[in-house]
């Protein structure tokens, strides 16, 4: 199905119309215009007033009339923010998808506009001003559904439209595109199907399902041992050259079928900020060691893939020793269950079953043109099931087993992020990956557990999440993006964990003294801070956050408190495994990943 047919085309003016007064146009206008359907008037005074603000907050303010330009984008006029809404509305799963279409459809009725807007006229024929009145409502109100709706809106139509806009690129000199040559690709020679009804058979001595910190290590541990092993996994092999993943692909990391991609990127500036700040403060910090390679410099575009090859993750090193171990692999392989034998209760793990998509006719595979599908049975003497904190639980339930800790004891790293904006172009999308963090905070209980403070990626998809209170004020704070960084705390879980939002809706500390005469003691900051600090959240409203998942499949001395035993196999189960995060007992007090390596290591071992 093609992206236009996802809805009809009422249904696309209508979510277009909401996503235009979230990014509104906004000109020079007389009274009569200022109320149209496109745009947002204001008077040349008021016009005036803001580029005068612009100018002085920033280094390297646009000219008056790339001011005016700016301002006046209209997002809906842009084909490429129209094709990238569809596409990623077109990738959505089936529920969503059709609430969405209804929420829409009721919309555009008299009684569902008044409902939902206060109004008769449906909600696509106001002007642009109204429209964005009811957004802002939205966000105030008492029914946690239009609370809800607004945030989404908001977020889609903030993230396509920083991706999307040339005029807001140029301004703020982003440019996601490549920055050097892509570096060696390598032919892991994946598994192929021909069409037809009846289901391929397989069989192997170990089969791993998932490619990650965890599958990679098992898959060359056990492939240099000798034994015959078959990789399997959901997502799609991208080579060097064709990273980073653009706005056109963007909807395959939400999908997941582009593989595991790392998001902690952060600038170098940023990072000796962090450093030069903490010396001030008295607090301890330090730099970190990077898993790369010499020179390497993707800065944020490392998130949405490397394109020089230096991160050193399994796509560039685990899997590439195994293959040349002898190890096979097969992409689009999405696992259904885990196949057991014997009839006697006890659970003899014997393969797994899934179904096998291939790539199009032209090599791709985030395309809506014909693809091969088939189902596959894998037959093997040992399962390792890494599928990751989210996936790997789920496989097992999948498969009838029936111990209730499965998918219990999640553990995670709750993240709250705040952004600045400095004096100085940050640029902090440039630079070496995350190359500091501060400590001081992360023992607060002495038994480990307390916050870290770390720079984090720039990129627009991620970090162009700005308090929306209206849409010029946010198309004002987002021009003043290149001089802006975001931090964020990353907290080790204890127990089940408590999220903290953010506060959408309290306003932002703004100081207009010179930057060499603030201080933290300001009494307008310390009064802001109290504010802050009282405060009620607004869950319905707010954004939750966390860096990395752990725990569902935890590792226990008993079947009653654990899922799998020191050897990382499943209990009241042979021959399956569990090799991920998931096996984490508790929370890990920094980034998983070399933990996550260590103790699959110790599981491959074990299987020898």
């Amino acid at each position: 199905m093609e992206p236009n047919e996802v809805f009809p085309e009422p249904q696309w003016q209508a979510l277009l119309s909401l996503l235009d007064a979230v990014v509104p146009s906004v000109k020079v206008a007389d009274p009569v215009a200022a109320h149209d359907n496109n745009h947002i008037g204001i008077s040349q005074e008021e016009f005036d007033e803001y580029y005068h603000d612009i100018r002085n907050r920033m280094k390297h303010p646009p000219s008056k009339e790339g001011f005016r330009d700016y301002l006046a984008v209209r997002p809906s006029d842009n084909p490429l923010f129209v094709k990238s809404i569809k596409k990623l509305i077109g990738a959505l799963s089936p529920g969503p998808k059709l609430q969405l279409y209804r929420t829409l459809s009721l919309m555009m009725t008299r009684l569902g506009s008044l409902i939902s807007t206060g109004y008769f006229t449906s909600f696509n024929r106001q002007s642009l001003t109204v429209r964005e009145s009811i957004l802002r409502s939205w966000r105030h109100s008492w029914f946690f559904v239009w609370p809800t709706l607004a945030k989404t809106f908001v977020k889609l139509g903030t993230m396509i439209w920083g991706q999307s806009d040339p005029v807001f690129q140029r301004l703020s000199n982003f440019d996601l595109r490549p920055h050097s040559e892509p570096g060696p690709a390598f032919d892991f020679n994946f598994m192929k199907f021909d069409a037809a009804p009846e289901p391929a058979h397989i069989e192997t001595d170990i089969v791993i399902v998932g490619t990650g910190c965890g599958g990679g290590v098992c898959a060359k541990t056990l492939a240099e041992a000798g034994h015959r092993v078959l990789v399997v996994d959901k997502g799609y092999y991208l080579p060097p050259s064709q990273l980073p993943i653009g706005l056109e692909s963007m909807e395959m990391i939400f999908e997941g079928k582009a593989g595991s991609l790392s998001n902690v990127d952060g600038s170098m500036p940023a990072n000796n900020l962090l450093l030069e700040c903490s010396k001030r403060l008295g607090w301890r910090a330090k730099a970190c060691l990077s898993n790369t390679a010499a020179e390497h410099y993707c800065g944020s575009r490392c998130a949405v893939g490397c394109r020089q090859s230096k991160k050193q993750g399994p796509a560039v090193s685990w899997l590439p020793a195994a293959v040349r171990a002898g190890a096979l692999c097969m992409e689009g392989f999405e696992v259904s269950e885990v196949l057991f034998e014997g009839n006697d209760g006890s659970k003899n793990a014997i393969g797994i079953t899934g179904k096998w998509t291939s790539r199009d006719e032209d090599d791709n595979f985030n395309t809506l043109k014909p693809k091969i599908q088939r189902l596959v049975h894998v037959k093997a003497k040992k399962i390792i099931i890494s599928g990751g904190t989210l996936n790997s639980p789920l496989i097992l339930l999948r498969s009838g087993l029936k111990n209730p800790n499965i998918g219990k004891h999640l553990h995670l790293h709750p993240t709250l992020s705040m952004s600045a904006v400095f004096d100085e172009d940050i640029h902090g999308w440039e630079g070496e990956i995350i190359s500091s963090v501060v400590t001081q905070f992360e023992d607060v209980d002495g038994k480990g557990h307390g916050p870290r403070i770390e720079p984090t990626s720039m990129l627009v998809s991620n970090r162009l999440v700005l308090p929306w209170n209206g849409g010029l004020q946010f198309k004002m704070d987002a021009l003043k993006y290149r001089q802006m960084n975001c931090f964020i705390s990353l907290a080790r879980d204890r127990d089940s964990g408590k999220l903290l939002p953010m506060m959408p809706n309290f306003p932002c500390f703004r100081s207009n003294k010179p930057a060499h005469d603030r201080s933290i003691e300001d009494a307008d900051f310390a009064d802001w801070l109290s504010r802050l600090q009282a405060a009620h959240p607004n869950v319905s409203a707010g954004t939750f956050g966390c860096a990395h998942q752990m725990g569902t499949c935890r590792m226990s001395t008993s079947p009653t408190t654990g899922v799998v035993n020191e050897h990382g196999k499943v209990w009241g189960t042979e021959n399956l495994y569990v090799a991920d995060a998931s096996v984490f007992p508790s929370a890990s007090g920094a980034n998983p990943m070399l933990t996550t390596m260590a103790i699959a290591d110790h599981i491959a071992r074990g299987i020898l």
